[in-house]
């Protein structure tokens, strides 16, 4: 909003501003929800996305001089450009060590909304064997687990590959794909977010028969409060 005014157009959620000056605003935003861009938009209301690829982008800036980054599903790690005057001026390398997991994940759209939902089964899998299911939401609203980066699975690569298909699902709450979506929860935090996991958890064992749902768990993350009330609700 500029002076009252929605200047963003639909269908693209603005989730954070990186800079703004008398021409209009830099923001990251969701096309989709699974990626993140960099947008540009103008006080008239124009919006142009500087970043197109897949993935998840951040950026900081000035008025002449941007750092971005990009995660994406397409390769390991982070891949960082400086910019001057919009133009590409060098790379900075990544040195981090790549994870000795293979990630054997699939994306969905699961349910009557279309939740976005990750499914991730052991590297090995060979498409038969019976597997027990794990839950791996964030547990709590406004975080999301489902995006085109592939850093964000590893935990849940690996508990996979302990012979699990884990699920992961972002339900109604959290942000990127539209502001009364993600108000959903507004006064009742429990509902909907348990609602949501069972039906992403029943829509997609339709495409995985070997998945076993006499055999569902959730995983807790010890000390954290999101997750501990998300194994409350669902036991």
């Amino acid at each position: 909003m500029i002076d009252g005014k929605a200047c963003s157009p639909e269908g693209i959620q603005i989730r954070s501003l990186i800079h703004c000056n008398d021409d209009g605003l830099l923001a990251t935003c969701n096309p989709n929800p699974l990626d993140q861009q960099v947008c540009r938009v103008t006080v008239s209301g124009e919006t142009t996305l500087i970043t197109e690829t897949a993935g998840i982008h951040e950026a900081n800036a000035n008025d002449s001089l941007m750092v971005i980054q990009h995660r994406s599903m397409d390769f390991n790690g982070v891949k960082t450009g400086f910019y001057k005057d919009n133009e590409l001026r060098n790379e900075i390398p990544d040195h981090s060590e790549t994870p000795n997991i293979t990630l054997n994940s699939f994306f969905h759209k699961t349910g009557e909304l279309d939740l976005e939902t990750a499914i991730l089964l052991p590297a090995d899998h060979n498409g038969e064997t019976t597997l027990p299911v794990l839950l791996d939401p964030y547990g709590g609203p406004h975080a999301q687990r489902v995006r085109n980066a592939r850093g964000l699975f590893g935990v849940s690569q690996w508990f996979a590959d302990q012979g699990f298909a884990v699920v992961i699902t972002d339900g109604r709450g959290t942000p990127g794909r539209s502001p009364n979506f993600e108000r959903e929860v507004y006064g009742d935090l429990a509902t909907h977010a348990l609602t949501d996991q069972i039906d992403a958890l029943h829509s997609i064992s339709a495409n995985y028969n070997f998945i076993d749902l006499d055999r569902v768990a959730i995983r807790l993350v010890f000390r954290w409060i999101p997750s501990r009330f998300s194994c409350d609700q669902k036991t």
